[in-house]
């Protein structure tokens, strides 16, 4: 976590706030997607405030915690959002408790089990929310901004952006790259019937989940960093989870399908789309990961490595 606050951010909180505050930097600044900044002002009130560094990512977060805000879903209430000088920003409710993947090696099997079900069930309930009538990008007020009704030519768009950014940088692995474009280009069919477009989080991971304990039991007490959400096919949302808690074989995946089917229909095309998508999500991470985040490229390498 980088802890220096910028000039910039700090004038654009303090203009934003108008009182007297302190500034506490939290999250991965080092991704260069965002600053996020625990405010605190002198009744010790604490909120969340974010400001976004790369396009498109504002508007989505703001659209999406704008549908949510009258639901019983465990997201962070939206306060207020708006522009500086043409940088974004968001104020959200500030949800006390402890980063999942900065615990989980605290937290006992047997809690994990528990908390992948209650999991389970927030994701079923976002997926459950909302049916759109269009796919893809949106704008702060919920608008369309891909104009996307067809999913498997709005998916391809973002597709072949992924794969622009992968080749037009002289990257290892680049013979992984092709083979797994080569697949994912003869398997286009696997998606030529989605027609459904719900509310998804897409980038659902214990990293964006926030835990907090009580009587000895870690529970879940919030979802966040929405800014990748949009009105999108409910399968790719869950694929990367499900992968990643499924090869720790404790069981994890069987609870969180348990929890999303209390609140969600879970569709046998999940299972038959799951190497496609896999395969996409590794090259997605690789094509913005490896001057960033070379930890993070490497578990794209890893994902296309097993299933290529």
């Amino acid at each position: 976590m980088n802890m220096v606050i910028d000039d910039e951010a700090r004038n654009i909180i303090k203009d934003v706030f108008k009182q007297k505050i302190s500034i506490k930097p939290v999250g991965n600044h080092y991704l260069g997607r965002h600053r996020v900044y625990l405010v605190t002002d002198e009744n010790n009130q604490s909120v969340i405030f974010k400001l976004y560094l790369k396009k498109n990512r504002w508007n989505r977060e703001v659209a999406t915690l704008k549908l949510l805000s009258n639901s019983k879903i465990k997201v962070p209430k939206l306060i207020d959002y708006g522009r500086w000088n043409e940088k974004e920003w968001m104020i959200t409710e500030y949800i006390q408790g402890k980063i999942f993947s900065k615990i989980e090696d605290e937290v006992e099997v047997k809690n994990q089990l528990k908390v992948f079900r209650e999991m389970g069930k927030e994701l079923g309930k976002i997926h459950n929310f909302k049916i759109f009538d269009f796919f893809g990008n949106w704008d702060e007020n919920g608008k369309s901004l891909d104009y996307g009704m067809d999913y498997k030519e709005v998916f391809k768009r973002r597709y072949y952006s992924v794969l622009e950014k992968i080749f037009e940088k002289e990257l290892p692995h680049r013979e992984l790259h092709k083979k797994a474009a080569q697949y994912i280009e003869k398997k286009f069919c696997v998606i030529e019937n989605v027609k459904k477009a719900v509310l998804c989080h897409n980038d659902f991971d214990i990293r964006n989940i926030i835990l907090r304990k009580t009587d000895d039991t870690w529970m879940l007490a919030g979802i966040i960093d929405f800014e990748q959400s949009f009105p999108w096919d409910k399968d790719l949302d869950m694929a990367y989870l499900y992968y990643r808690i499924a090869s720790k074989n404790r069981g994890y995946e069987k609870a969180f399908l348990e929890g999303y089917k209390e609140e969600s229909v879970l569709e046998e095309s999940f299972y038959e789309k799951m190497k496609f998508y896999l395969i996409y999500i590794g090259l997605y991470i690789c094509s913005w990961s490896y001057d960033r985040a070379f930890d993070h490229y490497m578990q794209g390498v890893n994902i296309l490595k097993v299933f290529m």
